[in-house]
């Protein structure tokens, strides 16, 4: 069984924005909102120039979000001075992000967490979930399948952590930091001396600390210091 799109009329999809104007018919629906490179009939478009009217002609889109009305354009036109706003704003009504909130708390039976951690209410662990010794996680986080946090690292509230991210000992996160799949956070840094001819490791006994409302993108590595802190501030 499919899910069927969703269909909203223009004046569903701006309700609430202020600045907003509609010329033409308000009513007409819409399934999708998509680029004007992409766009196709029963969407809703942005042109950021007037002078791809024709395009927007050729595309089959019912309604188009523009800076100005423009009179060659046949469809129904949502005049707004900030457009790349309010088209965000109708893309995220069409394809909403599910991992900005927490759907439910859990923790999933075959999470491994260490016995002196503790986990704050209203977060949810995955899947194959690895949480050290006097590991410390806040309230409404998410800890997706394959995450590691190792010994006594801290996350605050509010943080997601998107699969496969390894989290070395020591770490601290501080509140709403999204940290996307396969990055690598405090890992040992590429650190060196010579000694009677042979490569030795320097001391690695710094942590990374990421402030607040930090995003961090996938396979991202984020080395720790040799003494202190490798911080990414807020």
């Amino acid at each position: 069984m499919t899910n069927k799109p969703q269909c909203l009329t223009v004046r569903e999809l701006v309700a609430g924005l202020e600045e907003v104007s509609i010329y033409g018919n308000g009513d007409v629906r819409c399934f999708n909102a998509l680029p004007l490179r992409d766009a196709g009939p029963g969407c809703v478009t942005l042109m950021d120039d007037a002078s791809r009217g024709e395009q927007v002609s050729r595309c089959g889109a019912v309604a188009v979000v523009t800076g100005q009305p423009i009179a060659s354009v046949p469809c129904t036109q949502i005049v707004a001075s900030d457009i790349h706003g309010v088209f965000t704003h109708l893309v995220k009504r069409f394809r909403p992000r599910r991992d900005s909130q927490i759907q439910y708390a859990s923790i999933h039976s075959t999470a491994q967490i260490d016995p002196t951690a503790s986990i704050g209410s209203g977060t949810r662990i995955d899947a194959g979930v690895v949480i050290g010794p006097d590991v410390q996680i806040g309230h409404d986080c998410h800890l997706m399948p394959g995450v590691v946090v190792m010994d006594a690292s801290r996350i605050g509230d509010g943080c997601r952590i998107f699969p496969n991210v390894v989290i070395y000992e020591h770490t601290r996160i501080d509140n709403e930091v999204l940290i996307h799949a396969g990055s690598v956070i405090g890992g040992y840094g590429f650190g060196y001396r010579q000694i009677h001819g042979k490569h030795v490791a320097t001391a690695q006994l710094g942590f990374v600390h990421i402030e607040s409302n930090v995003d961090i993108g996938s396979n991202v590595t984020i080395d720790r210091g040799t003494y202190g802190a490798t911080r990414i501030g807020e």
